[in-house]
């Protein structure tokens, strides 16, 4: 049994190549499985193949990407508009210029290209670049992103956190987010992190909160060895404060709003302590 504290890391704006979103989403993916070791060249194709042919496919991952394009807003392309605005996860932003961006995630780009064209089938992760390109002949897809604008920009964030906060932040879509499994992935030695209010509360508050977590870790430990449970039975004992690994990922105006609900003095605290300081390195980067 382990007390750590929560944290984050920033990663920045996902990228907007093919090749390289692609090995982002798999670093996402591979965090709810705990199989980082297993990513070296040429892995993220296998991996995608690997969660696209799931039943159900495991498209939640593809939310970690961006593909944008980029044309005028003319009378002939205002019906795109139109067309992306049935998406409740695609967006379009019309610069001073009248320049028109159409942008979101792969999976939103997927399924909306499957309610337009029914008949065709996405073949693997290029194929859907492929299809968008030909039926979006009057844009042209970013390709650089450097010229992407800020509201196009899909910013990920890795957190360590507990499963209480991940209940609070499954409620922001149309955030993505991916969460280390507790059913694929066992715990021999079980992280809890420890409450907003740990460090202030009295001796006694504190040991009984530590109890109770070894409890829970000896629980799980013989749900495992002396009943021969698989994770996804044993984890029916594992409290809130234990510790997942989340990876999320939003657009600015996604970002703004969590801040702005989860900085508030109303606020569970223990999501105040990780979003107030998030908030500020956001404020600090160059692509915010």
């Amino acid at each position: 049994m382990e007390l750590v504290d929560q944290k984050f890391k920033v990663l920045g704006p996902a990228p907007v190549d093919p090749e390289e979103a692609l090995k982002w989403v798999e670093v996402a993916g591979r965090y709810c499985y705990n199989s980082l070791g297993k990513i070296k060249p040429g892995s993220a194709e296998k991996f995608f193949e690997q969660l696209f042919k799931q039943n159900p496919p495991h498209v939640s991952v593809m939310e970690h990407s961006c593909i944008c394009y980029k044309g005028l807003y003319t009378p002939g392309t205002a019906p795109i508009v139109d067309r992306i605005k049935e998406s409740k996860y695609l967006f379009y932003h019309i610069g001073p210029d009248r320049t028109l961006y159409l942008y979101g995630n792969w999976r939103a780009w997927a399924e909306w290209y499957k309610t337009q064209c029914p008949r065709r089938v996405i073949h693997n992760w290029y194929s859907l670049y492929t299809e968008l390109d030909e039926m979006l002949p009057m844009f042209s897809r970013v390709t650089d992103q450097l010229r992407l604008p800020r509201e196009a920009r899909m910013i990920s964030v890795q957190v360590t956190t507990d499963r209480a906060i991940l209940a609070e932040v499954a409620r922001h879509r149309p955030f993505g987010f991916s969460v280390q499994s507790q059913r694929y992935v066992g715990y021999d030695n079980i992280r809890f992190v420890k409450p907003a209010w740990f460090d202030k509360a009295s001796k006694k508050a504190r040991e009984l909160f530590i109890t109770d977590c070894k409890k829970t870790e000896d629980t799980y430990r013989k749900f495992r060895v002396d009943f021969g449970m698989p994770p996804q039975d044993a984890r029916v004992c594992l409290t809130n404060q234990t510790a997942t690994e989340l990876t999320l990922s939003g657009f600015p105006k996604n970002w703004e709003w969590l801040f702005y609900l989860r900085t508030a003095s109303g606020a569970y605290p223990q999501f105040i302590k990780l979003a107030t300081p998030m908030e500020k390195e956001f404020q600090q980067s160059p692509w915010w």
